[in-house]
């Protein structure tokens, strides 16, 4: 490495993806996947719970709103931390803290302390999962980019399905519940040293604070150990600088308007996709079909939303990502529409909902990685998990509104009609925020070339 300057993320969009940077995937993944875990397994409980402690399943209502509203507080606290303190020190916090608080669950005598512990663990869970998407987005190359960051919720649907499967295997009796709990505090606390040892700090983040220049010389290191660093000056070209506190930097001229319209995508997104997960199986038997095929049809909308977040997620790296996930939506709107119109068919009902689940399951996981990319690195994780704050907000909603429009009497069909307005708003966010998008990226689109610049990582730059 011959150059005098030497900008980051050019150096890592110029590169094959590393070992190095494969290990910060599978953890980020692994982080989002306990995450997902834990938020699975307390509503697997939650029959033994009430059996242990002689309860009514309306009394538990308040175990799961204490951990909806840590999980929303938690996003919105932990993001500004990140882009001060850095990515790194607020996940091993996080983990630590989701952790710690699961673990004392494990040893509750009461449902107020039980409700307080799950808001705890919420409030940590809701600061790992943004900051896990931070990090592994800078450290993406950017033909990559989308790809390996839609990747790391869909750990958070894995582990959210195997909550079930652990409460299977390990609860047979009703005071049997607190040994998961006390499992799912222990799984993060062990990864918590793993994480300490090899998951660094973003080395864009580390450029754009000035700090510890002999540290990041070792990362970039790992990414291309044949380079020579020891002379090289290193930026991240077209970052802007700041002194302003990272949640006023989101209404800043050129952000505000697109930070307005990534906060309706994501509190739409989320409204629609925790009603459908929530009320769809009770719909679906309401139609005439048997319980068993009404829960078979409804768990096949997370598990296509993974499938689709990974396909959408290789689309956007190839394509326009605003289209994509803007025609995603749409088509989501349409399949979801349609459900009304097809109840009376199992085959045509499955199809459907693989649609839906598919546009906007796997769109909501690509919106993620379109934040991420939209935002600098001074306000990135702040802008994240920001996004993903106001979409738990929607998520409460979405959870309750279903009780709502069922007691409207609106008839199936018109029900769909109305339950996929959301994501057709959605869709006209992400098609109102292309432009916006340009307009904030120019100037990186403008920076000078860099050494070794190859055709792809060009192409790459080219679009917003």
């Amino acid at each position: 490495m011959n150059s005098n300057k030497l900008d980051v993320q050019r150096f890592i969009d110029e590169h094959d993806v590393s070992p190095f940077q494969v290990t910060i995937v599978v953890l980020c993944f692994l982080i989002a996947t306990l995450d997902g875990l834990d938020v699975g397994v307390i509503g697997s409980l939650a029959p033994s719970i009430a059996k242990d402690w002689h309860l009514l399943p309306g009394q538990l209502g308040q175990v799961f709103g204490a951990g909806l509203f840590g999980l929303m507080i938690g996003a919105l606290a932990f993001g500004p931390l990140a882009d001060r303190f850095g990515r790194k020190n607020v996940l091993l916090l996080t983990v630590f803290g989701f952790g710690a608080s699961s673990l004392a669950s494990g040893y509750v005598h009461d449902l107020w302390t039980l409700a307080v512990l799950r808001c705890a663990t919420g409030f940590f869970l809701g600061g790992a999962l943004p900051n896990a998407l931070t990090l592994t987005s800078e450290y993406a190359p950017r033909r990559f980019r989308y790809l390996m960051v839609t990747s790391i919720p869909c750990g958070f649907t894995v582990g959210g399905a195997l909550g079930g499967v652990v409460v299977a295997g390990l609860v047979t009796q009703a005071d049997e519940w607190r040994r998961v709990l006390v499992l799912g505090g222990l799984l993060p606390l062990l990864l918590l040293p793993i994480l300490a040892f090899a998951l660094p700090e973003s080395a864009r983040f580390l450029v754009v604070k000035g700090k510890a220049p002999e540290r990041l010389r070792r990362i970039l290191q790992r990414i291309a150990p044949r380079g020579d660093f020891e002379h090289a000056a290193i930026s991240v070209a077209s970052e802007p600088s700041s002194q302003r506190f990272p949640l006023s930097q989101l209404f800043a001229p050129e952000y505000r308007v697109g930070t307005a319209l990534l906060w309706i995508t994501f509190f739409m997104g989320l409204l629609l996709y925790y009603l459908l997960i929530s009320w769809l199986p009770i719909v679906i038997s309401s139609s005439g079909s048997s319980l068993r095929e009404a829960i078979l049809l409804a768990a096949m909308f997370p598990v296509v939303s993974t499938v689709g977040a990974i396909v959408l997620g290789a689309l956007m790296d190839r394509y326009n990502p605003y289209w994509v996930l803007m025609l995603a939506f749409a088509c989501g709107a349409i399949a979801v529409a349609t459900i009304g119109q097809v109840y009376g068919s199992w085959w045509a009902l499955g199809l459907v909902i693989f649609l839906a689940g598919f546009g906007d399951g796997g769109s909501i996981i690509g919106a993620n990685a379109l934040s991420a990319a939209f935002y600098p690195v001074s306000m990135r994780g702040t802008g994240v998990s920001w996004a993903l704050g106001i979409g738990r907000a929607g998520s409460i909603v979405g959870s309750m509104i279903g009780g709502v429009l069922l007691s409207m009497h609106l008839g199936l069909p018109n029900l769909f009609v109305v339950v996929a307005v959301p994501s057709m708003v959605a869709a006209i966010s992400i098609f109102s925020m292309r432009r916006i998008a340009v307009a904030s990226h120019a100037s990186r689109a403008s920076a000078p070339p860099t050494f070794a610049s190859t055709p792809t990582a060009r192409r790459a730059q080219d679009r917003p």
